[in-house]
């Protein structure tokens, strides 16, 4: 339990705070091919020559070219298979479009946790004095425009929250918090 200082409570250091970020495991390697199964094939060059190429029977990639002479029959080499190292591309975009996908779950649970987390701590007590603590050092006039009351209070900083100083804390009207949070979610 903190100390209590007039209505204030200082929250103990070593007491809930936030959730803590949990850190991501690295992703799995994407997928590679070490050219296992290799054939020779007529390829099309872009300036329209044709020539021997070991492609990967595996992931399409064209290994190297073959002098035309060390072939028996040229003529009878199967066709380049595009269609092999399309599907290979199409694979390892699907790796990282799954990496991107329970990157983006895994964020997102987060922030719902955390977001949770906070909505508790706005609504408790010890917020409540805090809270008003702060407008009351700021004689309730928004410390935004100097103009209007000041209604909310503004987290300048998240690093301590749930821990907060005084001086991490700002009085502002709705106008101007607002301004702070243009969209998303509200609270402070």
């Amino acid at each position: 339990m903190g100390d209590v200082i007039g209505p204030i409570r200082v929250p103990d250091p070593r007491g809930s705070g936030p959730p803590r970020l949990p850190s991501f495991p690295p992703p799995a390697p994407a997928p590679t091919c070490d050219h296992p199964r290799t054939e020779v094939r007529r390829f099309r060059q872009s300036n329209g020559v044709t020539v021997a190429r070991v492609q990967c029977l595996t992931c399409g990639a064209g290994i190297n070219n073959v002098r035309k002479d060390s072939v028996a029959d040229f003529d009878s080499l199967p066709a380049f298979d595009d269609a092999l190292r399309d599907a290979w591309r199409r694979k390892v975009e699907d790796h990282y479009r799954r990496l991107r996908d329970d990157h983006d779950r895994a964020v997102s649970d987060r922030d719902a946790e955390w977001w949770a987390w906070y909505d508790s701590y706005l609504a408790s007590a010890s917020w409540g004095a805090l809270r008003r603590a702060a407008l009351e050092r700021d004689g309730w006039l928004c410390q935004g425009c100097r103009r209007r009351r000041a209604t909310q209070v503004h987290h300048l900083t998240y690093r301590r929250v749930g821990d907060e100083m005084l001086f991490d804390l700002a009085s502002v009207c709705d106008a101007c918090h607002d301004r702070l949070h243009p969209r998303g979610h509200e609270g402070g």
